[in-house]
């Protein structure tokens, strides 16, 4: 509306405080009547008994950004700000003003998407509200509603937004798919919506090289779409994958109207090209054609600084998985804004049959939506292969597999065997307890085979009971001395220090001392 609703002059003098008691009535009739001119609904009586009044303190939250269950609210006095929180900042940012005469929610509640904005009151206001359900039987008895409200929504926007959002495509790609390939034309730029991206380089003797990864946030192919150049690389998609197809003729119209973005995007190249200078030896030194913006800005140079999702899988049930992922929950926070998500999460927050395949695109929408308010989002997989743990893999940016410190020694061989014949290269090992002394092996050679040699090995020394029965000790604080397993472990990586092995290491122990844990990630081998 362009000018106040009729039911603010129904307040006293005083202005937007305290409504009288006998005033109530004739304020809400008329802000039911300002409603009705808004969204220009034909039957009146569509509104009785789905329409309530409500005051609002100042500094309350009407709605808070990611909330399901959203309602229509139509602003009759005072003011409600609009905030969206960033990835890359603690603190929200304002994008609009509702002022009285205006709807809030109304986006949320016409998509059935969660609210991408937290809605707080500026001062004391008094709104009317709609909630969903009501909403929807109204649409269902008259249709039209849903233009009237939708034009609301465009109205507020600018008419360049509105011509780029005709201009933008939205692209799906399966997990394995090409978005483009080598030597194709350059005809566009993808801008990464959810999901992870791999560029490969094929050289001239058939040799693929690993260019870089793109995350959330991403630009990809922008510098062929500027230069005019075939594609220099083939990127296919990771994992399932959304992103946003701006034509070159859209992007060469954005430089004409704005041109401060061709800055801006030097800017960001720039950042992107000093990033890679750092990593003289790793393979995307002067070769990526990614632009990372602000929200991957943690290592412009780390092709895996914008991961964004992480899976965690057990090996077997006895694995304490709730307490392992809440533990990585915890530490995660310092980067950014964390979540955990599980099955019963899913289930509680969107329903039981969240997971069926029928809501397989609400459920990926919403998935989508909390990647763009969290830095990392954390999915704890189920026991067994169920429909959760299949969209967990197909989610995972990466994927943490847990297995307990008295797992088998030949699981962890044929984890690592299954890798290597896969072609799934292994960019660290870590480990504790006989974790630590099997990554070690596999470390120090990178064979799986000599790894299951040298561990045998080890093993049949350590059955000895005559070298227990010489190391038994006063059990102050063990049975044993330790000698004889400090013997074991000392001959079998000698005066090897972790910095020599041919993949970066690490390993935990316990200062029983101080009661703390430990990181080993330098020194002697052996003795952690």
């Amino acid at each position: 509306m362009q000018h106040a609703p009729s039911a603010v002059y129904h307040y006293d003098d005083a202005g937007g405080g305290s409504i009288h008691h006998n005033k109530v009535h004739a304020i809400f009739q008329a802000a039911k009547k300002d409603l009705l001119q808004v969204i220009q609904l034909q039957d009146p009586s569509l509104l009785e008994g789905r329409v309530t009044l409500r005051q609002i303190k100042a500094g309350s939250v009407v709605g808070h950004q990611g909330d399901q269950d959203v309602s229509v609210a139509f602003i009759i006095s005072g003011l409600l700000h609009v905030y969206q929180r960033m990835i890359d900042r603690e603190d929200e940012s304002l994008l609009f003003v509702t002022h009285p005469g205006e709807l809030v929610g109304h986006l949320a509640v016409l998509t059935g998407e969660p609210l991408i904005f937290t809605v707080r009151a500026h001062r004391d206001c008094t709104c009317l509200f709609v909630s969903k359900a009501h909403f929807y039987e109204i649409m269902r008895e008259e249709p039209r509603v849903v233009l009237n409200v939708a034009h609301t929504v465009v109205r507020r926007m600018s008419s360049f937004v509105r011509q780029i959002d005709f201009a933008l495509d939205w692209v799906a790609v399966e997990a394995g798919r090409a978005v483009y390939r080598q030597d194709d034309k350059s005809d566009s730029t993808f801008i990464v919506l959810s999901g992870r991206l791999r560029s490969v380089i094929t050289k001239d003797n058939g040799k693929k090289e690993l260019a870089g990864e793109y995350g959330r946030g991403d630009l990809i192919g922008v510098v062929e779409a500027l230069t005019h150049m075939n594609r220099a690389t083939t990127v296919h998609a990771v994992r399932d994958s959304e992103l946003a197809k701006l034509p070159e003729g859209a992007l060469n119209s954005i430089k004409r109207r704005y041109p401060q973005v061709v800055t801006r995007l030097i800017h960001v190249l720039g950042q992107k090209i000093l990033g890679n200078m750092q990593q003289v030896n790793g393979p995307l030194a002067g070769r990526s054609l990614s632009l990372h913006t602000p929200a991957s800005k943690w290592d412009a140079g780390n092709p895996v600084s914008n991961l964004s999702t992480v899976t965690i899988l057990p090996v077997s049930e006895e694995v304490p998985l709730t307490t392992f992922t809440l533990e990585l929950q915890h530490a995660l926070s310092g980067i950014g804004p964390t979540l955990l998500l599980t099955s019963d999460i899913i289930k509680q927050r969107l329903g039981s049959a969240a997971l069926d395949s029928v809501h397989e695109y609400r459920l990926s929408s919403w998935l989508g939506q909390q990647e763009d308010i969290h830095r990392i989002v954390l999915y704890q997989s189920d026991s067994g292969l169920t429909p959760w743990t299949q969209r967990c893999i197909r989610q995972a940016d990466c994927i943490i597999i847990v297995g307990l410190a008295r797992a088998n020694v030949r699981a962890q061989v044929g984890v690592l065997r299954a890798l290597n014949e896969s072609g799934i290269p292994i960019d660290m090992v870590g480990g504790t307890s006989i974790g630590s002394f099997m990554g070690a092996l596999y470390a120090e050679e990178k064979s799986s085979s000599r790894m299951r040699v040298r561990a045998r090995e080890w093993a049949m020394g350590m059955t000895s009971h005559f070298k227990k029965i010489l190391d038994l000790t006063y059990p102050v604080t063990s049975m044993f001395s330790g000698a004889s397993f400090n013997y074991s472990i000392s001959s079998v990586f000698k005066d090897k220090q972790i910095e020599d092995l041919w993949l970066p290491y690490f390993n935990i122990t316990t200062d029983i001392t101080a009661s703390s844990m430990r990181v080993h990630t330098d020194g002697s081998l052996w003795r952690y």
